[in-house]
C-alpha cells in the first residue's frame, strides 16, 4: 500500500512524532501543521515540554510550497526542541538550511540517525 499523507501521532513518551509521504505539497505540510497543533496545544494544557521527532526517510520530493511551509511550520509550533533524520543527502542538506534560515537552529537540528535525534530531543528534558 502506497502511503499518500503524513503521519502524526503523540506518543507515550511525550514526543510527538511525524512520519513524511513520500511527496511533499503544501497541503500535505498544512495538515501535518493541524495534526502537530493539535497535539503541541494538549501538551501545553498538560504543562509539558513539546518535543518533536520528524523522520523523513520516506521522502522522495517537496514543491517549493511545501518547503516554504515547513519552514513556517517550524516557527509556528514553538516547539521546546524539534529533532529530523532519515533524510536523503539532498533532502539533509535541504532540511539543515531550511532550519538554519529559519533561525531557529539551537532548537531544531537534523541528525543522520534516529538514535542521535532521540538522545539530543531527550537531553535536559527527561
Amino acid at each position: 500500500m502506497r502511503k499518500v499523507s503524513n503521519a502524526t501521532h503523540l506518543g507515550k513518551d511525550g514526543i510527538i512524532y511525524q512520519e513524511f509521504s513520500p511527496h511533499q505539497t503544501r497541503e500535505s505540510v498544512m495538515r501535518g501543521v493541524e495534526l502537530i497543533t493539535k497535539a503541541a496545544n494538549l501538551l501545553r494544557m498538560q504543562n509539558k515540554h513539546i518535543l518533536i521527532l520528524g523522520d523523513l526517510s520516506g521522502v522522495l520530493s517537496s514543491t517549493y510550497e511545501a518547503r516554504r511551509e515547513g519552514a513556517k511550520l517550524l516557527r509556528k509550533i514553538e516547539a521546546d526542541k524539534a529533532a529530523y533524520f532519515g533524510a536523503n543527502t539532498f533532502f539533509k542538506y535541504l532540511v539543515k538550511f531550511i532550519i538554519k534560515a529559519s533561525g531557529l537552529d539551537n532548537k531544531v537540528k537534523y541528525f543522520d540517525t534516529k538514535e542521535s535525534a532521540l538522545n539530543w530531543l531527550k537531553r535536559n528534558y527527561e
